[in-house]
């Protein structure tokens, strides 16, 4: 991968942007990328916990405009070649490409184990669709963010929308911040429990290393334990409490039967951390 760099070390996957000389703007090759990048994580049975990152001055600057102006572009072009469908075919292709972006990003959430990010200088526009898409959100101190596809001419369209009022359980906040597009900074994102911490520093690597910390510690608890936590959390949020009960009790009804418990409890018994195999559900 090109723009995508993976390093694992003590079972934490270390993904980072790496474009920095377009402040990591995404191009239709990078969050192919990304999505790729998650594959091979989830197929790695030896990663419990992965922080994303972004290189250089800024976590992300969004999309790269010009390329997906370019995409848009090629798409209008494919659609006159069908001079009485091509409306149609122009919304068709608009879809798949939409939906396709999605499915990227869409990967880091649904990615087997926990996705931390370290958030640093802009996170702006899609940037903000990546952080959503994360279990856990950290930022240097001068971050700024913004969804800032308003500015653009479009509603944001790679999950800001559907995921942030969830996160912050303030709908009025996220329809003020979508609707005009306002910078806000790191302290406000924290009050309004978007982010999990904020560093006392403004440096790229004062938000990697909180990110990393809380990494290594889930990287010590039975990956079991932190997998059926995040499916079940992931499944609890889009139903009622009875059927998210009910889910719980049918996907530990087979999560149990690991060997994780008996580790845990042996290793409390004795005075030491579980020692657990690696393993994927």
């Amino acid at each position: 991968m090109k723009y995508i760099k993976i390093s694992i070390s003590d079972k934490v996957a270390v993904v980072e942007l790496d474009r920095q000389t377009k402040l990591n703007a995404f191009t239709r090759d990078i969050w192919r990328e990304m999505r790729d990048a998650l594959t091979t994580i989830n197929r790695d049975a030896g990663v419990r916990a992965v922080v994303l990152v972004g290189n250089g001055r800024v976590f992300t600057s969004g999309v790269d405009v010009k390329d997906a102006m370019t995409a848009m572009d090629s798409i209008s072009g494919k659609a006159k070649a069908d001079v009485d469908g091509d409306a149609l075919q122009k919304s068709i292709q608009i879809r798949a490409y939409i939906e396709e972006f999605q499915e990227a990003i869409t990967a880091i959430e649904k990615c087997a184990v926990p996705v931390i990010a370290a958030l640093h200088g802009q996170v702006v526009g899609l940037g903000v669709d990546i952080a959503c898409a994360c279990d856990i959100r950290y930022a240097a101190r001068s971050t700024r963010f913004s969804v800032k596809e308003v500015d653009l001419g479009l509603a944001a369209d790679i999950g800001t929308l559907q995921r942030l009022p969830r996160i912050t359980g303030n709908d009025g906040l996220v329809r003020e911040l979508a609707y005009t597009g306002r910078v806000f900074g790191a302290a406000e994102a924290l009050q309004m429990g978007f982010l999990s911490g904020v560093s006392s520093a403004s440096t790229r690597m004062s938000a990697f290393h909180m990110a990393m910390y809380t990494a290594t510690a889930i990287a010590e608890k039975s990956p079991v334990a932190v997998m059926s936590t995040k499916k079940i959390l992931a499944y609890s949020r889009d139903h009622s409490v009875a059927e998210g009960l009910a889910y719980t009790a049918q996907h530990n009804s087979v999560a149990l039967q690991s060997g994780d418990v008996e580790v845990a409890v042996s290793g409390m018994r004795e005075g030491r951390k579980g020692v657990y195999r690696d393993s994927r559900l």
